[in-house]
């Protein structure tokens, strides 16, 4: 099998297995006697400023202040070095698991042709959330479901292919169904590898993202980004982020705080998903007829030569 890394082209395993405060103004002058309305005009044009300082000082104190929310005072730092400050000490204090950046790995890949049916529309999406087992058990009590063994490869993406998780001994993590979502335990420190199953009977190009990653990259993932081709009935393996076109660094389940969406990027609001996209192959001779004109413009008809 053939595969490709480039950013432009798509990508397979090789060995089938890979977002005016209102001024205060001096009322209408009033009709008075002219012996008292000289002074008291003058007597209003003086206080006019004093009047609008009132005015203006009442409106400040008519605005609300700021509201304090769960110990801290709003509104929030909006400064994107705040905005990670924040977010990595959430990092610090959230249980569970995330994905850690591992020792490095051989993979060799080569690039290879492929054009999407649908441009960067894929024909399905799924997702496989993990966590520990105390995790997994807070997702199952909050889904009100019960567990349903849903380890191995498993029937995801409308059926295109079939997915899991696989340690590093070759065997398949424990996962469980719950709410419609599938979930799937794993242990710190354990390393794992995703496996997915080509189910068609055409290629298909896999995307996959870890921790709201691409694993291509190591950068925020996008169906514009290219994938893995897998052949009809083929499987392909992924056991870490790309490095070049022959390693990666393994995936090893880590604390929220040590993987590598909090040390690299300071953002754990995707920890524990993972993605996968698949988009099916346009067939070009479907496209030629397709794009066939019944009516070209010839006059008469003549012998072939």
């Amino acid at each position: 099998m053939k595969t490709t890394s480039s950013p432009q082209r798509a990508v397979q395993r090789l060995g089938a297995a890979y977002f005016p405060t209102p001024i205060a103004r001096s009322p209408l002058p009033i009709a008075a006697p002219r012996a008292r309305g000289v002074a008291a005009a003058w007597l209003l044009i003086l206080a006019t400023p004093f009047l609008i300082f009132l005015g203006g000082c009442a409106e400040v104190a008519s605005r609300p202040g700021p509201k304090r929310l769960g110990g801290a005072y709003g509104p929030p730092a909006t400064s994107a070095s705040a905005e990670v400050a924040m977010d990595r000490r959430v990092a610090d204090s959230r249980p569970g698991l995330g994905t850690g950046w591992g020792e490095e790995r051989d993979s060799q890949v080569s690039r290879t042709g492929f054009v999407r049916a649908e441009g960067n529309s894929p024909a399905a999406v799924d997702r496989i959330y993990y966590n520990d087992r105390a995790g997994l058990d807070a997702m199952l009590a909050h889904e009100g479901g019960r567990e349903r063994g849903a380890g191995g490869l498993v029937r995801m993406a409308a059926g295109l292919v079939s997915a899991g998780l696989r340690d590093d001994s070759g065997g398949w993590l424990d996962g469980y169904w719950a709410g419609g979502r599938r979930l799937i335990a794993g242990e710190r420190g354990g390393r794992y590898e995703i496996v997915v199953r080509n189910d068609t009977r055409d290629r298909l190009e896999i995307v996959l993202s870890v921790d709201g990653l691409d694993v291509m990259d190591g950068r925020g993932a996008s169906f514009r980004k290219r994938g893995y081709i897998v052949h009809a009935g083929d499987t392909l393996t992924v056991d870490g982020f790309r490095t070049s076109s022959s390693t990666v660094a393994a995936f090893r389940f880590s604390r929220v705080n040590r993987s590598y969406a909090a040390l690299k990027h300071g953002d754990t609001r995707n920890v524990g998903v993972i993605g996968l996209a698949v988009f099916s192959e346009r067939d070009p001779e479907v496209w030629r007829r397709r794009g066939a004109n019944p009516f070209p413009g010839s006059r008469w008809a003549t012998p072939p030569e």
